[in-house]
Formats: structure tokens, C-alpha cells, sequence
């Protein structure tokens, strides 16, 4: 039998909801949403927006994306051989989030802000809010980060540790325990972003690696999963940030061919930028991966 494994990227509670925070998106969007039928009676599932707590950094489309891929493994979970989570993992103090920076006027950033070098180094931004070890790493880290072609976004605080954002999609996780105990195997759970001092939106390392923190290395024992499999069918949020880098950084670690055992499944994802999310499709099927859905990828 064929080595299959399912990886599931960040489909935390902090990326589902219904408050309207990232640009473009709106609150009517989200409901209008919910006029599509999902894939379960609304009696199987508590969607975060019922419970009264408010996503961090919702993604349009999320929740129906989790509920699709928690019933792609009540369906087709005995066809899995592994299922693999990942999942954002933040101090409250992260890079990423607005807590150690501050501007000229003294104030956080506000989300969606980007943070350059050059602001760094000319007194635009500050790193006032942190100590002054994480003032001296963001000098090499900012440079080295933009030389990649990234941008050091500031995103609204999420997905940290301890708090409720973080856990997985509560559903979906039900479904992963259920397929656990059916196959005496329990679901894998990878955390990252971690460190401080460092982004991280790829599941095998930190955009820029940090040799003292060996949770911003490459993961080679993840990596060593993923080339057993045969086939490795991926779902996840957001498809144009942490899909999409996890997705790059397996095939910079394992070569462009294993493209070819790739399947992303769309119902079960959702981009921040659907422009963005779609380009990352169409550059995958042309590396050879299969862009389907989880009604059609076992037909």
C-alpha cells in the first residue's frame, strides 16, 4: 500500500472567524459565506464566530475550508498514513506581532504595517518595547530577511501560546483524534515561529534561520516524513503565506520533482490574496503538482 500523508497547515482558531481586520475582506462577506451548505449539519460543529470569541487574523473562507478538510478525513482517512498539523506557536513578544515596536511618536504599529531596514536603522521604528538583545537581532535579521524578497510584516497578535487562537480548528482535530484511534496511530503535531526574534511562515525552518535556536533550523525529521510518502495531499491557511512557504521550503529540501507528488486541495484552503493564492497554483501545476479538490482527488 501506498505511503499518503495529509498535511494540514495552521488551521488554528485565530485564522477562522468573522472579524473583518484584513484588508479587503468584510464582515457581510462572512456571513453571505455561511449561505453555502457545508459539509455537515450545523449540530456537529461549533464555528468560532458562534461562541462569541472573536479570529485574531481571519482568512476569508477559512472555516469552510476547515470544515471541508474535517470532512475529507472522516471520509477518506483510511486511505491516510499519516496526518501531520502544523501549527503557529507565538510568544506574546514576537517579531511579528506589535508589542516590541514602537514608532517616533512612541505607539505601536498598527497591523499591516511593514517594518523595512532602512526604517529600522534611521529611527523610523525602534524595538523599544523589547530588550536589548532583541534590539541588536533585528539589525541582521531585517536586511537578511528583505535580501530573501520578504517583507517584515506586522500582523495582529495571534495564534499565542496558551491562548485560545492557537488551538487547532476544534472539529477538524475531533476528526484527526477519530482517524488516531482507527489506525492506532496518533496525528503529528510541528509547531513553529516560535523564537522571537525571527518569521517563520514555513513549516521545515525560520525565513531566516537562527544557528543558536534550533527550532528556526531546518526540520530534517519532518522532511524525512514527507519523502516517504508517495503521495502528500495538503490543505491549510493561508495559501499565500504559510501554505505557500511550507510548500517552497519541502521542494528547496527535496527538489523541484517531488512537485509531482504534491496535491494541494483548494476547497481546503483559502488565501489572504486570492491574486497571490491563485499565481501559487498556477506556478505549482506547472512544477507538476496537482491542483484539485477533496471531492475529486481520490475519483
Amino acid at each position: 500500500m501506498s505511503k499518503i500523508g495529509l498535511l494540514v497547515v495552521d488551521m488554528q482558531n485565530d485564522f477562522l472567524g468573522t472579524s473583518a481586520q484584513i484588508p479587503g475582506s468584510v464582515t457581510e462577506a462572512f456571513k453571505e459565506e455561511y449561505q453555502v451548505p457545508l459539509p455537515h449539519s450545523s449540530a456537529d460543529v461549533t464555528i468560532p464566530y458562534r461562541t462569541g470569541r472573536k479570529a485574531a487574523l481571519p482568512v476569508l473562507g477559512g472555516v469552510r475550508a476547515a470544515d471541508w478538510t474535517t470532512h475529507f478525513i472522516k471520509k477518506y482517512g483510511d486511505r491516510m498514513s499519516d496526518i501531520f498539523f502544523t501549527e503557529d506557536w507565538h510568544p506574546l513578544l514576537h517579531c511579528g506581532h506589535g508589542y516590541p515596536w514602537r514608532g517616533r511618536d512612541g505607539k505601536m504599529p498598527t497591523p499591516f504595517t511593514v517594518i523595512t531596514a532602512e526604517g529600522y536603522k534611521n529611527g523610523d521604528w525602534s524595538a523599544d518595547g523589547s530588550d536589548e538583545e532583541f534590539k541588536t537581532d533585528m539589525y541582521q535579521y531585517l536586511p537578511a530577511n528583505e535580501r530573501l524578497g520578504n517583507m517584515h510584516v506586522i500582523w495582529p497578535a495571534h495564534c499565542v501560546q496558551g491562548t485560545w487562537g492557537q488551538l487547532v480548528y476544534e472539529p477538524l482535530i475531533q476528526a484527526a483524534h477519530a482517524w488516531g484511534l482507527s489506525k492506532k496511530k496518533s496525528p503529528k503535531h510541528f509547531r513553529k515561529g516560535s523564537a522571537r526574534n525571527r518569521e517563520q511562515y514555513g513549516v521545515i525552518q525560520a525565513d531566516v534561520p537562527d544557528r543558536r535556536d534550533p527550532t528556526t533550523m531546518p526540520n530534517y525529521e519532518l522532511l524525512d516524513e514527507f519523502r516517504s510518502c508517495e503521495k502528500l495531499i495538503i490543505a491549510g491557511l493561508a495559501l499565500d503565506y504559510c501554505v505557500k512557504r511550507s510548500i517552497e521550503q519541502i521542494l528547496m529540501h527535496l527538489g523541484n520533482d517531488f512537485a509531482k507528488k504534491i496535491m494541494i486541495l483548494t476547497d481546503c484552503t483559502a488565501a489572504i490574496d486570492t491574486e497571490a493564492g491563485q499565481k501559487f497554483l498556477d506556478k505549482m501545476r506547472a512544477l507538476g503538482a496537482r491542483v484539485t479538490t477533496s471531492q475529486e482527488v481520490f475519483a
